[in-house]
């Protein structure tokens, strides 16, 4: 049967993407409609935006409820509204250093600039990101000291650990935040070293009256000697995350690349709205070989190019570095996985045979998406432990067909389930999947090893090809 031009003017108007929908609502739309028809669309479209009833809503609203009256008028509402409701359900706020954020209501303002830096004889100080809500500052910086001596940072790390032990409390560091006229001392901290840089993320609680984008804020770390100056500013929203960056998405990621070109140097940064149950914890291979032999890597017209990364990071690295030429064209990112975690865990109990032996046991450890299967156990000699090591062979029965489980966490439990000291090694295969965990065993542990085996890791199989402009 051939469509109606009622059913023509829904289809045409159900396939507008967000932009065309957005050109739509930007238009004059005018058209004489009584009140009680007006009030019944108007509750349409809050139920189908997730707006409630406010005298804050934007304007841009009233443009929608009047979009849909016209679509209304023509007996096709719930479809145009839908349109509208993707529209505006989709806002995307772009925080370098920090992520992108969906529908953000909490972020006030972000630094203004990039790689700002204060140096000295001692060291240089960079700032990563900023981030303000109405009462709070949040900064990240890294410290990079120039005089690092990696003996005498032990030598002071192990007369911290004496002085703990003693009962002595941590040092408190001297970092504060200063803003017309008045000084601010940190709320919270937390602070990764990797020897010779420091990454600091420090909170200040503030005056709400001099959160702004005129303020002049200082930052000073006074064992350093580095104050460093910044502003604030407004940050950027896009309707699409396109508009951010080249954008995929599979298995419920999306991953945005945010490029920087300077000479023959391209830096991509890479930001993710993760709607899996599982964490990112790697865009790159964590082994020597990666899975299938494959790695993120840049494809330009003039061949393949490596990627290098920051010196030290805290949490997920995001950031890569490619050498580049003038001449290079068509240039395309591509992430053949991703390495995810899943919050899970299991608690075991092993067999241990004596010492030469080995015992079949085949037992199965299950979590959401696989069965871990430990097939046999043997009691070895480990170099460093007297007591020996339980050496445990694994095989995996993946459930979810683009993931593959590649490792877990183990850790020594009592029989009340609770985690003790205790440490391992452990040995891929050609596609650095985890098949081999050896435990060290402890005085006493001569019949039962008890595990906990948590945060299973997979490899999230999926093609994510980024072209960037």
């Amino acid at each position: 049967m051939e469509d109606s031009m009622e059913d023509k003017i829904v289809n045409s108007l159900d396939s507008l993407d967000i932009n065309e929908t957005d050109k739509l609502l930007n238009s004059n739309i005018k058209m004489n409609i009584d009140s009680a028809t007006m009030n019944r669309i108007k509750k349409s479209v809050y139920n189908k935006t997730g707006f409630k009833k406010s005298k804050s809503i934007i304007r841009k609203v009233i443009t929608v409820a009047t979009a849909a009256v016209v679509l209304v008028m023509l007996s096709i509402v719930t479809m145009g509204v839908d349109n509208v409701a993707n529209a505006f359900g989709r806002l995307f706020s772009f925080i370098p250093g920090y992520g992108i954020v969906e529908n953000n209501k909490t972020i006030e303002y972000v630094v203004d600039g990039r790689n700002l830096t204060a140096e000295n004889d001692e060291a240089i100080l960079t700032i990563r990101n900023v981030i303000a809500t109405k009462e709070d500052i949040s900064i990240s910086f890294d410290l990079e000291k120039k005089n690092f001596i990696e003996s005498k940072t032990i030598e002071e790390k192990q007369k911290v650990i004496e002085e703990l032990e003693k009962g002595g409390q941590l040092k408190k560091f001297n970092i504060t935040l200063h803003a017309n006229g008045k000084e601010y001392k940190t709320d919270s901290y937390v602070i990764g070293s990797g020897g010779k840089t420091e990454i600091v993320t420090v909170n200040f609680k503030v005056d709400e009256e001099i959160i702004d984008s005129k303020t002049t804020y200082t930052l000073e770390y006074s064992d350093y000697n580095l104050p460093l100056d910044f502003k604030l500013k407004a940050y950027d929203s896009f309707d699409s995350l396109e508009e951010i960056g080249p954008t995929g998405t599979i298995n419920d990621i999306s991953i945005t690349a945010v490029t920087y070109r300077k000479d023959n140097k391209l830096e991509v940064e890479l930001y993710s709205i993760n709607k899996s149950k599982d964490r990112i914890s790697s865009f790159t291979k964590v082994g020597d070989n990666g899975y299938k032999a494959e790695n993120l890597r840049l494809q330009t017209s003039g061949g393949l190019r490596e990627y290098t990364t920051p010196g030290s990071t805290m949490g997920t690295n995001n950031k890569f570095y490619f050498d580049i030429s003038p001449e290079d064209k068509n240039l395309v990112l591509s992430i053949p996985y991703l390495t995810v975690e899943s919050a899970e865990d299991q608690n075991i109990s092993i067999d241990i045979p004596k010492e030469g032996e080995k015992l079949t046991l085949n037992k199965k450890i299950k979590f959401k998406d696989c069965t871990m299967i430990v097939t046999d156990v043997e009691r070895t000699k480990a170099s460093g432990n007297e007591y020996g090591a339980l050496r445990m062979n694994i095989q995996y029965e993946n459930k979810d067909k683009n993931k593959v489980m590649c490792n877990a966490q183990f850790a020594r439990i009592n029989w009340l389930g609770i985690t003790q000291s205790g440490g391992y090694g452990s040995k891929p295969d050609q596609n650095d999947v985890i098949k081999t965990v050896e435990f060290y065993l402890e005085k006493g542990e001569d019949s039962v090893l008890r595990l906990k085996i948590e945060n299973p890791e997979y490899y999230l199989v999926g093609e994510y090809k980024l072209e960037i402009k």
